[in-house]
């Protein structure tokens, strides 16, 4: 009976917002949270590269109850042990009830956490479930175990010069998730008359690249010509080390969509923050009749550049899915090209 309660209460808020615009708090009820069941706390693996495409484990878990059925979201999370999940890396996420992760798969998430690679580190994981952003979001209980990473194949790339004071130890890192042996960053130069290279190591000038003098715009290990760009500004830096060749576009960075008040027809500036390397803009959002009530993201006024949330988890993939706004109203949005491709983007409603 409790349960049915439960099930007309929430058929009711559903009720409730089709008929109003109104802004309502999230709905908390009984709900059951998920509970993991493989694997258990207290392993401990070491990861290697022969074993990178061997399944590490498959993830299962118990479903989340709502009071009725539905389709949920689950997402593994994995952090370092007693961090909160401050700084979780979503490793995948799915509409079932498990969840096979390959060891190159978990590796990825440790290397992009910026563990080190052979050394043993405690991490902790657990299942997040989502349906709405008016109900609550739930969580597993956490589990803990010990991993060793190794060094990706992939190894990473740092941009050193002036926009850092040329401190080969604070070198930002590149975006190394890119098909082959591409790399990217955005990155704000404040000033360009020293330029940059590349470091594949950070720490160390050991193997650094320039621009090759004699075909600018080629890479030249241990070379001494700097790279530079034109101005002063936003830049996304791209580089292949299978051509040997790098360029540079300047960027500026605006929201365009049905929600917004030109529609897919122009973007809403916004405007940048050198201090938290951030893009923000503060718009009215509302949805477009029979269109809905979305947005992306995209540089220089033209869909070359864009991007979205494919998975409407807060992380933003080149050309990902349209971010759908919960309801009407005045949003503060932010955008955050993050070193080593860690892009997220916040709606807060005011």
């Amino acid at each position: 009976m409790k349960k049915i309660n439960i099930l007309f209460a929430i058929l009711g808020m559903f009720a409730l917002f089709s008929c109003s615009e109104e802004d309502k708090d999230p709905v908390v009820g009984n709900f059951v949270a998920p509970t993991l069941q493989n694997p258990t706390s207290g392993g401990k693996y070491i990861l290697s590269k022969e074993i990178a495409n061997n399944n590490f484990q498959t993830y299962i878990w118990t479903a989340a109850d709502y009071g009725f059925p539905t389709s949920v979201t689950y997402t593994l999370q994995i952090d370092v042990e007693d961090n909160n999940f401050a700084n979780a890396v979503e490793v995948d996420h799915t509409n079932s009830l498990y969840l096979p992760v390959k060891v190159s798969t978990v590796n990825e998430a440790l290397i992009k956490r910026e563990l080190k690679p052979g050394e043993e580190v405690r991490v902790e994981a657990r299942i997040r479930a989502t349906l709405h952003s008016n109900l609550d979001t739930l969580y597993s209980e956490v589990i803990t175990y010990t991993l060793t990473p190794y060094l990706s194949e992939k190894a990473p790339l740092f941009l050193v010069g002036q926009h850092n004071g040329w401190d080969n130890s604070t070198a930002p890192e590149m975006n190394k998730q890119l098909d082959g042996d591409k790399y990217e960053i955005f990155i704000n130069m404040p000033a360009v008359d020293q330029g940059f290279k590349l470091l594949p190591q950070r720490g160390k000038w050991d193997g650094d690249m320039g621009n090759d003098p004699a075909n600018s715009g080629n890479l030249i290990a241990d070379g001494e010509e700097n790279m530079t760009v034109a101005a002063a500004g936003y830049y996304l830096i791209e580089v292949d080390l299978e051509a040997m060749t790098w360029s540079s576009t300047q960027t500026s960075w605006g929201v365009i969509g049905s929600a917004t008040a030109d529609h897919w027809d122009s973007d809403q500036d916004m405007t940048y923050d050198a201090e938290t390397n951030t893009w923000s803009v503060t718009l009215d959002l509302a949805a477009d009749g029979d269109n809905g009530r979305e947005i992306k993201f995209r540089a220089n006024d033209d869909w070359g550049i864009n991007f979205g949330d494919s998975g409407a988890d807060g992380s933003l993939e080149r050309g990902g899915d349209n971010i759908k706004v919960p309801s009407d109203g005045n949003y503060t949005i932010t955008l955050k090209l993050g070193y080593a491709g860690n892009y997220t983007y916040t709606l807060t409603k005011n």
